[in-house]
């Protein structure tokens, strides 16, 4: 019957000496004491030169294990900092992505905000230099954004009070059929979401003439929307490489 026996630990040490003894017991098979003192120092060599080795991967996974962890924390730290940079961002507009708001869902907003036209949100609160309006828009109990009191959020598409509309905008909204005046984009955006409210009325009148005028126009607004939004990115585009 076969035997197993279990490896014992040894330091350095003790492969230098298990080297030496096995070394020194080749040599002696020769006859020569002198050769087998030979064969104890090479042994001793190869013994040290196997404890380094298994000491150089012992600390390598200490060092695999220390980046792991690292690795853990740094994906914390770019979790939070996400968090704060879309906190930022939200100040001059932001995409939310698929993290759209619901005027009927908490979606961790403690005042709700005032709902403009079907998909188009006015956010109620306070602005962000007073703590701004938290945004827990997956329901994970964290806040995503913070947006701020006065802020059109339009599907998943926030439109800054801070930032101004260039004059080419408004003069394209008009060529369009609509009367906005040159201000922020939220006010731009608050707007245009009104106009949208007045057209979507229109679109459950019996008289089919009226019907056809609001879906034409609902069409014009969210085109103006989409060309607002764009407007705004472009503006933001170019502040960050100023």
């Amino acid at each position: 019957m076969a035997c197993f026996r279990h490896k014992r630990r040894m330091g350095i040490g003790g492969d230098i000496a298990g080297g030496a003894l096995s070394g020194f017991g080749l040599g002696m098979k020769t006859g020569n004491p002198l050769i087998g003192g030979v064969g104890a120092l090479v042994g001793a060599g190869i013994g040290l030169f196997q404890g380094k080795k298994r000491e150089k991967a012992e600390e390598e996974a200490r060092k695999q294990a220390m980046l792991t962890q690292e690795a853990g924390d740094y994906m914390s730290d770019l979790n939070s900092l996400q968090a704060f940079n879309n906190q930022f961002n939200a100040a001059f507009g932001i995409d939310m992505g698929n993290q759209g708001l619901n005027s009927q869902a908490g979606l961790g907003i403690e005042q709700q905000p005032t709902e403009i036209a079907s998909d188009i949100l006015r956010i109620e609160g306070a602005d962000h230099n007073n703590g701004g309006v938290d945004v827990d828009a997956n329901g994970d109990g964290f806040a995503e954004y913070e947006l701020e009191g006065g802020e059109i959020v339009e599907g998943t598409r926030v439109y800054s009070k801070r930032l101004k509309v260039p004059q080419d905008f408004v003069t394209v909204a008009k060529d369009e059929g609509f009367s906005v005046k040159r201000g922020t984009y939220s006010e731009v955006a608050e707007s245009l979401g009104r106009q949208k409210d007045k057209y979507e009325d229109k679109m459950d009148s019996f008289d089919q003439s009226e019907a056809n005028t609001g879906m034409i126009m609902l069409e014009r607004i969210d085109n103006l929307f989409n060309h607002l939004f764009y407007t705004q990115e472009f503006a933001n585009l170019k502040r960050r490489v100023q």
